[in-house]
């Protein structure tokens, strides 16, 4: 009896909690902040938002908000996450009325103008995420004294750091700032260096060059520093006593030709990536980064035979692809700390530890591959693995074949498998009669049509299947994207693949709109022959991570592709009168949709279009 009494109790106390809780509600500022931020945004036209403008004491179940679970009496919104909702518009002061919103995420959308200035009057908020807008001004100097610990506003107009008004009171914890592909001409002031606590700082794809200057102004707690694709020719003052705690330093996709560090006494610097410039020396002072770990510097203008003092780094990761170095290709393997890396035990628990990665690929490199290695100790992105990379890329050397049972070995961690199939092959130019429609006749449904374009980059179109569908034989998994690239000599490597939702082959486009896959994609060519292209690639289709490690979903492979079609106009005895209209042809009024026209060598055409069902 007593045991019923205690037990009766007790659900009366938890339905009282219960009724306490479902009659809690957001404030009448907080419920009008929210309407305003829907009306102001176009929350008619969201991709979805149930329940928004519903009955008061709803709006902890509209879509993307979160609250706290409150005192009984009122609760307050802590979150907004409406990232790729379409949303209109430009951003409301209302939102300064959510004082306890600690997250706001509303990147993917089409927001205009400024951010509010309310927003720093927002105490609690640590994570603002605006990323791939069309936001524009300065970073505002308020942000200095704001507890902000991860700001992401990438993929905007933004073009400068505004003053602070006073000596800002700096948070408690250093912070993020990822401004990647803006209009920023110049790094922080120095103000934001001495005051901002800035540990990662991502301004890759602005406009910082041609000469990118330090200016000598300490920037003290920076760890990580993304500056890739801003056009820099000259690095001046990358001095270690100015970035004293760098560990990560990504310099790639510039044209530096001059060494870019100032000295060698990085003690921290840890991944040095310098890859896709114009450098043509390899100075010995990179013995002194002691906690060098990865050093990439592929696609520059390395020449000559690799010192022997580089068998002494102590490397995890090494890229020196797309060069003209030569040597024993022992020499790189030497480069590796291949003791550091420890395999799981097969009756032991299936961690996942590093993993190695060396791509030296076209690079005249020689001599034979060791046949003491564990070989595994490559990264492969199957099973559970760190990185979806494969950890080796050996082709277009000139190294030996490997026996069988080595070949056996290598090829599970070789980018695009079957390493005999892209060693010691010879290769023609990458020129004009490059375009064209590229097929393997093993392979129904897949090929590519391309064209060397006026301003030298090479034009794609990849038709394939995507990466989660096993076989080609399942028509729904059938797939197109585009990307460009500037060619090398004998090859190209497109990466960044426009990937359009909801192509087939056969029936084109479900509705106007397409939207990026979530999924990436890579591909090489190297022309073999004026009939030959070896094509390799590979599909990453996301992963999926847990204690032990990372699953990758990951399709890759290799084969060679010989022509369906020719252009005019690729040589002086194959011009057409009508082969001006070669190109891809769209009407901007109508999104998805669009030609790409081949005036062939015969004076015939061929065209490849993109549409929609005839119901949309």
């Amino acid at each position: 009896m007593n045991l019923w009494r205690i037990f009766s109790g007790l659900m009366i106390l938890v339905l009282c909690s219960v009724l306490g809780q479902a009659e809690a509600q957001v404030t009448d500022g907080e419920r009008e902040a929210l309407i305003r931020l829907y009306d102001a945004t176009g929350g008619d036209q969201w991709k979805l938002r149930m329940g928004w403008r519903g009955a008061r004491g709803t709006e902890c179940q509209w879509y993307g908000i979160v609250c706290n679970p409150g005192d009984g009496e009122v609760r307050h919104v802590t979150q907004i996450l409406l990232t790729d909702n379409g949303l209109t518009g430009s951003l409301p002061a209302s939102l300064g009325e959510l004082e306890h919103l600690d997250t706001l995420r509303l990147s993917r959308n089409a927001l205009q103008g400024t951010m509010p200035g309310t927003l720093w009057h927002l105490n609690q908020l640590r994570s603002l995420s605006l990323a791939e807008n069309n936001l524009l001004g300065q970073i505002p100097g308020a942000l200095l004294d704001h507890p902000m610990l991860s700001l992401n506003l990438s993929g905007n107009r933004f073009s400068g750091f505004s003053a602070p008004g006073s000596t800002p009171h700096w948070p408690s914890e250093p912070r993020s700032m990822q401004l990647a592909d803006n209009r920023f001409q110049e790094l922080p002031p120095a103000a934001w260096r001495e005051h901002g606590r800035i540990k990662l700082l991502d301004l890759s794809g602005n406009q910082l060059g041609p000469i990118l200057d330090l200016d000598e102004a300490p920037w003290p707690e920076l760890e990580t520093l993304r500056l890739s694709g801003n056009d820099i020719e000259q690095v001046h003052n990358m001095a270690s006593s100015l970035l004293p705690d760098l560990r990560i330093l990504d310099l790639s996709d510039n044209r530096i030709e001059p060494w870019p560090l100032a000295d060698a006494t990085f003690e921290k610097l840890e991944q040095l990536k310098l890859n896709l410039n114009k450098l043509n020396e390899l100075p010995d002072s990179l013995l002194e980064l002691e906690q060098l770990e990865t050093l990439n510097l592929g696609s520059n203008q390395l020449a000559g035979e690799l010192p022997e003092w580089f068998a002494e780094l102590s490397l995890l990761g090494l890229g020196l692809g797309n060069n003209e170095l030569e040597g024993p290709i022992d020499r790189l393997f030497a480069a590796l700390d291949v003791d550091s890396i420890v395999l799981p035990q097969p009756d032991g628990p299936p961690g996942v530890s590093d993993r190695l990665r060396l791509h030296a690929h076209n690079n005249p490199f020689d001599g034979s591959l060791p046949d003491d290695l564990d070989y595994r100790k490559f990264n492969s992105p199957y099973g559970l693995a760190p990185s979806a990379v494969f950890g080796l890329d050996l082709c277009f050397t000139d190294v030996e074949l490997p026996a069988a049972e080595l070949l056996d070995e290598i090829n599970p961690v070789q980018r695009g498998h079957d390493l005999e199939a892209c060693i010691g092959r010879q290769r023609v130019s990458m020129d004009l009669e490059a375009g064209g429609s590229w097929f393997d006749p093993s392979r129904a449904g897949e090929g590519l049509t391309q064209m060397l374009l006026t301003d030298g980059q090479l034009l794609t179109y990849w038709f394939t299947y995507a990466p989660e569908q096993a076989t080609s034989t399942d028509q729904e998994g059938q797939t197109w994207m585009l990307a460009m690239a500037s060619p090398g000599e004998s090859w190209v490597e497109h990466t960044g693949f426009q990937i359009p939702q909801g192509g087939r082959f056969s029936i084109g486009l479900e509705g106007q709109r397409p939207q990026p896959q979530r999924w990436s994609a890579t591909t090489r060519q190297d022309r073999t022959a004026a009939d030959e292209i070896h094509f390799s690639y590979q599909l990453n289709h996301g992963s999926l991570c847990i204690a032990w490690g990372c699953s990758h979903n990951v399709k890759s492979g290799r084969h060679d592709l010989m022509p369906l079609t020719r252009l005019a106009g690729t040589r002086c005895d194959n011009q057409q009168p009508n082969q001006a209209l070669s190109g891809a042809w769209y009407n901007p009024d109508a999104n998805g949709e669009g030609f790409i026209v081949e005036v062939l060598d015969n004076g015939r055409g061929v065209v490849y279009w993109f549409t929609s069902l005839v119901s949309g």
